[in-house]
């Protein structure tokens, strides 16, 4: 419900991170999105081993699809549960998560779209039990919900600010006879809108 009202990507993936860490007491939590047609993973927030400064450390670059865990994850649309990472073949050691013991990484899907990437990460062996698995793959969707909404949001405002910026220059063009004065607004609101 913290969650639901938030329309900012990033701001929705620093909560819900943070959330999951506090409330599960999980050593590290993560989210990474995935843009539609690309073939990389973005990081977009993680909780857990802090930095000197008591910030959270991004401890990811963007990952390939097929890439350890994560990108497995993404790769096949199925959670990846490693119960013990010193035995999982995809699992990348990172130094900066050297306490991790086991790990799951769930899908974020939406209407049949994979959106992204929840991995959580503990610091003891075979942490996850049924009922951990059964939470997470609940949130995962209601994360993948509040993704989608975030994205459609600023696609709207995208839109939004396109069409204002067509109205402008048509009422631009509307009021001005000269060609030379014409042509001169056009590329100025152009580039004042579009850079």
């Amino acid at each position: 419900l913290q969650i639901a009202a938030l329309r900012d990507l990033d701001e929705i993936a620093r909560r819900v991170t943070d959330l999951v860490l506090r409330t599960f007491d999980y050593y590290y939590v993560a989210i990474f999105t995935l843009e539609t047609g690309q073939e990389t993973l973005n990081f977009r927030a993680n909780a857990g081993p802090s930095t000197a400064t008591g910030e959270p450390a991004p401890i990811y670059a963007p990952v390939s699809l097929g890439e350890g865990i994560i990108g497995t994850v993404a790769q096949t649309g199925l959670e990846l549960l490693a119960r013990d990472v010193s035995q999982e073949p995809r699992y990348r050691h990172l130094e900066l998560l050297s306490e991790t013991r086991s790990e799951i990484a769930l899908p974020l899907i939406a209407q049949d779209r994979l959106l992204g990437v929840l991995d959580v990460q503990s610091d003891q062996p075979d942490d996850f039990d049924e009922m951990d698995l059964l939470v997470l793959r609940g949130l995962s969707g209601n994360i993948a919900i509040a993704i989608e909404g975030a994205q459609l949001y600023q696609d709207l405002r995208r839109r939004a600010v396109q069409l204002q910026t067509v109205y402008e220059v048509s009422r631009a063009i509307a009021s001005i006879l000269d060609q030379e004065q014409l042509l001169k607004e056009v590329v100025r609101l152009i580039r004042e809108r579009f850079g």
